[in-house]
């Protein structure tokens, strides 16, 4: 027999009440002195024995009725848990334990393989329980269908050793797909509307349970009721955490830009150098710590393969805790493998990889005749254009008219920038250039009046693009004109859309040609205030003809002096090189395809064969004829987000949570309901309040009884 509440039992003390009452003898009330006795000395009287008890009986029903009373207040029931344990249902159980890169802080997921390991232990040894493990995707160690053939006395035992071959990897969190997929696994030959089959399913997560892990497969799935699932945080050594990464050129920024510490590389400029020497000579880099982070204080600094410090290649930082930092680091210096945060105790995601490899050439075309003066020269202001880029070198060529030389391929030259001076017999070789890839940029720059040589526009265009039926005039009738209708959705003016940078409204045209043509084929980028097309893509082939129905020389325009011709230039010859502004990025969990004949070395320069790039550093691949092109692979900068996901997230998409308290108190709970609910349905306490009623009952009879008889 067991109590409810047995501390009740201290007040059976009280039974020593009756014990100690019964013990002390009562002198007579009724004394009467008499004067004959008053000349004799008062002896008091000699007892032949010591107190004892008189009334037994009496006695012993005072102490049943205390010992009775105190019996019901503790509440009695006979203990019948593990009748009902093993007439209880069979529990099938997955436990999914995290193996994704955020467990590979210090001590974390040895401590979730111990966790793992005690909540085993602690199960019912005839439950099923099921092992595996976790990180973008779901793998088996002890699978469920080798859990359900395994028996029951080694069950425990077989899914304790499984956990034993668990290991951290360096991919992102899905735990998203990991409970989809572990619930449809255990409901797979379960009727989840039969009543007796709820709360027979559970789904225990053994993780950091870290905010950057994906949820998004919960959004479209139902939940089943009869599958409860069941959290288990790991707590790290050390709280916080400082992660970065890259900023690409066009990418803007929010906060504070720092260069404090920045060296600038042997050979380069002072730091009161141009915007444009201190982008080509820094790499900027945001920095951000964690609310909860300790340290503040980091370096940036290069490392070589063999991961040393490369002289002067140093940033210092100073980042508070919940704060983010935009950095300038020297850019990518010779021999350096990776970027390193030095300062930072969770150094799991500390290196960013990067390579540098040799610039592609490229050759710049235009074709225009010499002119007397610069001003009126369209190709004066092409060639002073950086068009080279850390991924690309571009040189310039100016050719004549009518030169009889063959037009290079659109691979080596992919934009050729032609005046109004073009001959027809130019046309007809371009015809083919633009046919095979490669972009043409005709520019009208002389009005219909002043031409004295080269092809009519009209013509042209049905040379080029086969366009027989259009119709060029000049403009009449305004000192000037202005585009508008801009599309900056379009890659050629994607870089000028942010509200700073659209406005061109000082950017004037003095004079433009007005053409009239079948606009089915062809998309108008931008348009002139009276309507006419100003900037036009016509397409052949695979490739583009580019047509400007302006100069953007001083005589013609504005163009050429504003702060909008380079972005235009440029991004014109970004869209035909297929050039792009964003660094290439590979991350931990990409696939990736070669070619035959062609091979993939990790960074340890072993080949590879699985297409899955499994942890950062820096590949290479190799073509057929043995030549090596590196390409850098980083960790996914989710798993930096080191915050503890909020369980009502999850709980608000759908899933069934199971009592999150620790499993030794929720099994005492358990217990503790178990004994209530036994204690509620035996009623022990009422009999023996009867029996307090019957003692005290008798009692008084029997004190009656004994007062008449006196």
């Amino acid at each position: 027999m067991s109590f409810l509440t047995p501390f009740y039992g201290l007040a059976a003390l009280a039974i020593a009440l009756p014990i100690i009452f019964h013990l002390v003898r009562q002198r007579p009330k009724l004394r009467r002195e008499f004067s004959s006795l008053m000349f004799l000395d008062a002896v008091p009287p000699k007892l032949a024995q010591k107190s004892r008890i008189e009334n037994w009986l009496l006695l012993l029903l005072r102490m049943a009725a205390i010992g009775l009373l105190v019996a019901a207040f503790s509440r009695p029931y006979w203990n019948l848990a593990q009748e009902a344990e093993s007439q209880g249902t069979q529990v099938r159980r997955i436990l999914l334990i995290d193996t994704s890169a955020s467990m590979r802080r210090s001590g974390v997921f040895d401590r979730a393989v111990e966790k793992a390991k005690e909540f085993i232990q602690q199960g019912n040894g005839k439950d099923v329980v099921a092992v595996y493990a976790f990180d973008k995707t779901l793998a088996p160690l002890f699978s469920l269908d080798v859990a359900l053939a395994t028996s029951p006395v080694d069950r425990k035992q077989a899914a304790i050793r499984a956990l034993d071959n668990a290991k951290t990897t360096w991919f992102g969190t899905d735990l998203g797909n990991a409970l989809v997929t572990a619930s449809d696994l255990l409901l797979a030959d379960t009727d989840a509307t039969e009543d007796s089959a709820l709360e027979a399913n559970e789904i225990v997560v053994v993780s950091d349970l870290q905010n950057g892990t994906s949820l998004d497969k919960l959004s479209s799935y139902n939940w089943p009721r009869n599958c409860k699932v069941r959290f288990e945080r790991i707590e790290a050594n050390k709280t916080g955490n400082a992660y970065f990464r890259f900023l690409n050129d066009t990418e803007e920024s929010s906060e504070t830009e720092s260069t404090a510490g920045a060296k600038v590389p042997k050979g380069g400029t002072s730091s009161t150098a141009s915007t444009a020497e201190q982008n080509a000579l820094f790499q900027r880099v945001r920095v951000s710590n964690d609310a909860k982070a300790s340290e503040s204080k980091f370096k940036l600094a290069w490392l070589d393969s063999d991961g040393n410090a490369i002289p002067d290649a140093g940033t210092q930082c100073n980042v508070p805790a919940g704060e983010s930092l935009v950095v300038r680091v020297p850019i990518h210096p010779k021999g350096a493998s990776c970027l390193e945060l030095q300062g930072d105790s969770v150094d799991f995601d500390n290196r960013m990889y990067a390579t540098k490899r040799e610039p592609d050439t490229s050759k710049l075309i235009c074709v225009d005749a010499d002119e007397t003066t610069k001003e009126a020269s369209l190709s004066y202001f092409v060639q002073n254009l950086p068009f080279s880029s850390d991924t690309r070198s571009v040189t310039y060529e100016t050719r004549k008219p009518a030169d009889p030389a063959m037009w290079p391929s659109p691979a080596s030259s992919p934009l050729v920038i032609a005046s109004h001076r073009i001959e027809e017999q130019d046309l007809a070789g371009l015809s083919e250039y633009v046919e095979q890839g490669g972009n043409l940029l005709w520019v009208w720059d002389c009005g219909l009046d002043g031409r004295t040589s080269g092809v009519d526009y009209a013509r042209g265009l049905e040379v080029l693009v086969g366009i027989g039926d259009a119709k060029v005039t000049e403009s009449r009738g305004k000192d000037y004109a202005m585009w508008q209708r801009i599309d900056f959705r379009h890659p050629l003016f994607v870089e000028l859309a942010d509200s700073r940078f659209n406005d061109f409204t000082k950017v004037r045209f003095w004079s433009h040609r007005v053409v009239e043509m079948n606009e089915s084929n062809s998309q108008i980028l931008s348009r002139f205030d009276d309507g006419s097309p100003a900037f036009i893509a016509i397409s052949k082939g695979s490739g583009v003809l580019w047509l400007m129905t302006a100069g953007w020389q001083p005589t013609q325009s504005q163009l050429a002096l504003s702060s909008k011709f380079v972005p235009i230039l440029s991004g014109l010859f970004r869209v035909a090189a297929k050039d792009s502004t964003a660094i290439p990025k590979f991350t931990v969990g990409d696939q990736i395809k070669w070619d035959v004949g062609e091979k993939v070395l990790d960074p340890h320069d072993i080949e590879i064969v699985d297409p899955i790039l499994a942890e950062p550093g820096v590949y290479h691949r190799v073509d057929a004829l043995g030549e090596k092109s590196p390409f850098a692979v980083n960790l996914i900068d989710a798993e930096s987000n080191l915050a503890s996901l909020d369980l009502e997230s999850i709980e608000r998409l759908g899933v069934n949570l199971s009592d999150q308290r620790p499993a030794v108190v929720q099994v005492s709970a358990q217990r503790q309901l178990r004994a209530v609910e036994l204690e509620s349905q035996q009623g022990w306490w009422r009999w023996l309040v009867m029996g307090v009623l019957g003692a005290v009952s008798l009692e008084s009879v029997f004190c009656l009884l004994g007062v008449r008889t006196k």
